[in-house]
């Protein structure tokens, strides 16, 4: 663990310990600005599917069950699905008017959470995966989440090979884990 997974960590926290020098070098790029405009209408889609009363948010517990059971990514744990969700918050400008504000990820916020949950996926100690361009990453997700969900007719924007990307990471996850506790 300390060899392989350890520095992984500590690579991921130092980069979002400057959250708006990370937002400018891995979301506000030409690439993941084409392809969130490519692909607004499916992300709206999976951002609408939590609506409280006519109003479409995400929750802290809704983005963790997003990513471990809708997304199947269960190596992300829940400490670090809700320190994503905290890192893709914008500043509330008034409490008193929207004290429940901290607690819902507007789709705006949901478009940053889900890169970061991207970013996160393909940060593993495997070189095939973990360079993988922003973009990419923000790909192969999507398919990935289209797939599940059963979202057909959309997938002809995205790339046809980034569809499993994410299947084999959650794979390789699996067996580099057995293989830690094999050894130990």
């Amino acid at each position: 663990m300390k060899e392989h997974v350890c520095p992984y960590s500590d690579q991921f926290l130092a980069d979002h310990a400057n959250l708006s020098s990370w937002r400018t070098e891995h979301i506000y790029t030409y690439k993941v600005n084409y392809f969130y405009e490519r692909n607004e209408s499916i992300m709206k889609r999976l951002h609408s599917e939590y609506n409280y009363a006519g109003k479409y948010y995400l929750s802290p517990v809704d983005a963790v069950n997003f990513v471990t059971a809708s997304g199947g990514i269960t190596f992300l744990k829940e400490r670090l699905v809700v320190r994503l969700y905290g890192s893709s918050k914008q500043s509330v400008i008034d409490y008193v008017k929207t004290p429940s504000s901290p607690k819902e990820l507007s789709f705006v916020e949901f478009l940053e959470f889900f890169a970061r949950v991207a970013y996160a996926t393909f940060l593993v100690p495997n070189e095939k995966y973990s360079e993988l361009p922003m973009g990419d990453r923000i790909d192969a997700l999507l398919a990935h989440y289209c797939k599940k969900k059963n979202i057909n007719g959309m997938l002809s924007s995205l790339k046809e090979d980034m569809s499993g990307l994410v299947d084999e990471v959650i794979e390789w996850m699996k067996d580099f884990a057995l293989r830690e506790v094999m050894q130990n």
